[in-house]
This record gives structure tokens, sequence and C-alpha cells, in this order.
């Protein structure tokens, strides 16, 4: 599954929805995809918020 912008965006928000999904797709061992285009809209979006170390923090542990 490729996993694009707004899923990740709702995982670090911790919406329900996305944690069952993503937890779906780990107890069926489906490989999560994200791709390039999605890393260069998380990060850039770093630039606009007011606490971007915490919010690099919440990116980079929601894609390990």
């Amino acid at each position: 599954m490729i996993a694009d912008t707004s899923f990740i965006i709702d995982l670090m928000r911790g919406e329900k929805e996305a944690i069952d999904k993503a937890q779906q797709l780990s107890i069926n061992k489906e490989t999560m995809f994200v791709t390039t285009v999605t890393l260069f809209e998380l990060f850039s979006g770093l630039e606009r918020s007011k606490k971007p170390n915490q919010e690099k923090i919440k990116i980079e542990s929601t894609l390990n």
C-alpha cells in the first residue's frame, strides 16, 4: 500500500481509523510505502509549523 500524505498526517494526529488501518496492514504483513512527494509535503510543512522540532520528531516516529 502507498500511504499518502493525508494518511500519514492522520496517523500523526492519532486518528482512530488511520491507526486501525495501519494495524490491519501490519497484521496482514503488508508493506506500506511512502512516495518522495509525500516526504516532500511532510517536511516542507515544517517550515510553516510553530514547533518544527516537535513536528519533525512526529514525522520521523510515524514513518518508522
